[in-house]
């Protein structure tokens, strides 16, 4: 039987957090009686009051001047790409686990590749994560996807980017949400830029052998209601099923704000 049956289901401390907290114990008696002695002996002087002001003034005076000579030192986090620096939009399969995301950070670490923003699908088992990523001169597409294989990476894409691609998500859903319930801008130019598409097209009806929203690969296919089909298409990379939902919600948005008929 343990010790915690033998004692009414408590278990006893262990020798060693015992010994912890006496020795805790025992340093707040000794800095309260330190404390007492140096209030006695300068209380009673003419200058003690004085003394004891000037010495806290200069503890707080030395730590802020050590914060901000601290945070002077500090670098800038600086988000945009250096002169000469080359921006990528790489999407990889990485295991679900811990460890797999570190694993491929560290290892484009070491080619000089800084990662800028991170975007992570989850999946059944494997993830796929999209980063852009500035690399220095030189760097080839070639490059990053040995690296990345190297890290356990899997079907690596990888394909030129630009400074749109580094703000984030949401920003970017959000402003073309009002660009387009404010008609500044076409529905399908609003989905070219939320999926990072090359080109979308409009067609009178679905393609053969597929209904009206579908995701397939580097393609999705898009109804609206009562106009056709939109083909959003993009060179080489293949959408996620979280950008297919962007679109989609995207869609749904534009045709709740046009105008409905009356009666």
């Amino acid at each position: 039987m343990g010790l915690s049956k033998r004692h009414g289901g408590t278990a006893l401390p262990s020798q060693g957090g015992l010994r912890r907290e006496v020795l805790e114990l025992a340093a707040v008696f000794c800095a309260g009686g330190a404390a007492h002695l140096v209030v006695l002996t300068l209380g009673h002087r003419e200058y003690g009051g004085l003394v004891l002001v000037a010495v806290g003034t200069a503890l707080i005076a030395g730590l802020l001047g050590h914060r901000w000579w601290r945070d002077r030192r500090r670098p800038a986090v600086n988000h945009d790409p250096e002169p000469g620096d080359t921006l990528w939009r790489v999407r990889v399969g990485v295991a679900d686990a811990p460890g797999g995301l570190a694993a491929l950070t560290a290892r484009l670490a070491r080619i000089g590749v800084d990662i800028r923003v991170v975007h992570v699908h989850p999946g059944a088992g494997e993830a796929v994560d999209e980063f852009v990523v500035t690399g220095p001169p030189g760097i080839t597409p070639n490059d990053l996807r040995t690296e990345i294989s190297r890290a356990g990476g899997r079907d690596a894409v990888v394909a030129p980017a630009d400074v749109h691609h580094l703000s984030d998500t949401t920003t970017r859903a959000l402003t073309l949400a009002e660009a387009l319930l404010t008609a500044r801008i076409p529905l399908e130019d609003a989905l070219t830029s939320m999926s990072g598409a090359h080109r979308t097209t409009w067609h009178p009806e679905p393609a053969t052998g597929l209904g009206g929203d579908e995701l397939a690969g580097a393609s999705m296919f898009l109804a609206v209601h009562g106009e056709g089909v939109l083909v959003v298409e993009r060179d080489g990379l293949p959408f996620t099923p979280a950008e297919f939902s962007r679109c989609c919600a995207l869609v749904r948005l534009a045709r709740a704000g046009q105008p409905q008929p009356a009666g």
